[in-house]
């Protein structure tokens, strides 16, 4: 029994350290983005806007938002100069009166892995403020500086992984989907964590429902 139970809590380190490896090396890839291990949003906080379908273009990148035909999220592909394009599933839902967006990972778009990087692969989201949707779609993404200084002072704060790296410690959001949103729901006027809203100009509709 006791030889069992050593077994298991190896095991149970042994994940829990493939699981940290894969953090580190998502956060390495996407630097400026705030990443949390858990949705935002679920499913049951999900709508549909019909005003997001459609292609919208900034400067430098070309998002464009399909309505997925049996279930209330969005498929997204991000094309950018001189970048991979990205194929992200996009919830869209309200937290009080407030309009986020939850991105994560398309697995059926994925490129096929060998079994060994399938049997690491660990899913991650990214959520976003909405300040709008038409005319012009505003959207601000959580600012990671501001998030790392308030749980390094303030660990208590907010469910997280402290992630190691030579040139500077990053931070992994391991908080539930109601204690973000109860957290980053009050937080939205704070120009420190949401002050850089971008802009994206509405260009052509897409067909409006898509096969999953």
């Amino acid at each position: 029994m006791m030889s069992s139970m050593f077994v298991f809590q190896e095991s149970r380190i042994l994940m829990r350290s493939i699981a940290l490896l894969c953090i580190s090396f998502l956060l390495l890839l996407t630097p400026g983005c705030q990443q949390s291990l858990h949705p935002f949003l679920s499913m049951d906080d999900c709508i549909i806007d019909k005003n997001l379908v459609g292609t919208w273009l900034t400067n430098d990148s070309r998002w464009v938002f399909t309505q997925r035909k049996h279930d209330k999220q969005y498929e997204l592909v991000v094309s950018e100069e001189g970048r991979k394009t990205s194929y992200l599933l996009v919830r869209l839902g309200k937290v009080g009166d407030e309009l986020f967006l939850d991105f994560s990972y398309n697995k059926k778009k994925r490129t096929p892995m060998p079994d060994l990087e399938e049997a690491t692969y660990l899913p991650v989201h990214l959520f976003a403020h909405v300040r709008q949707i038409r005319p012009v779609l505003q959207l601000a993404f959580p600012n990671p500086e501001w998030i790392e200084n308030v749980l390094f002072s303030n660990p208590e704060l907010l469910k997280h992984e402290v992630i190691e790296s030579p040139k500077m410690d990053r931070v992994m959001l391991t908080a539930g989907t109601e204690e973000l949103q109860e957290f980053f729901s009050k937080q939205v006027q704070n120009e420190k964590l949401f002050g850089k809203y971008s802009q994206f100009q509405f260009m052509d509709p897409e067909p409006s429902v898509k096969e999953n």
